[in-house]
């Protein structure tokens, strides 16, 4: 789809990160990936006359039966008004859960909402173990240092 990977000699470049003994990690810019990606795909669902873009909204529950879900309540921030958004298919797109830990490095608003919503809908959960998590940070009391 063209996404603009790391290249050398016009070949994608598979970095070698951690714990890995295959080179399998792609990157954009650098250190930029998640920024790369975003900005890529934002531009996909901006030509797509079949996407609306809604921002500054939250979901706040699933609309389902017992077998399938077919929208999401949620509130517009900006008009201070609730929505009902239908559609043929939902997909959970919300970030990790970085909440969970008392310090992380990733953004406070990382607190796997949609996970939490799916669940409560029912919805069988597993593997959680693989959801790509920074949960490390150094901290230190400031005295300690001087």
């Amino acid at each position: 789809m063209e996404m603009p990977f790391d290249k050398e000699n016009g070949n994608i470049v598979f970095g070698l990160e951690g714990g890995h003994s295959l080179r399998r990690v792609l990157h954009a810019s650098g250190d930029a990936t998640g920024k790369e990606l975003v900005n890529f795909v934002l531009k996909l669902i901006q030509y797509n006359k079949n996407i609306t873009i809604i921002e500054n909204t939250l979901v706040y529950k699933l609309i389902t039966d017992s077998q399938e879900c077919y929208g999401v309540y949620a509130y517009d921030f900006e008009s201070n008004k609730d929505l009902i958004i239908n559609g043929k298919a939902t997909i959970i797109a919300s970030g990790g859960g970085s909440a969970i830990y008392s310090r992380s490095t990733n953004p406070h608003t990382s607190i796997a909402e949609g996970i939490s919503l799916a669940y409560n809908e029912g919805a069988f959960i597993e593997s959680m173990e693989f959801i790509q998590f920074h949960p490390t940070a150094f901290t230190i009391r400031m005295e300690k240092l001087f």
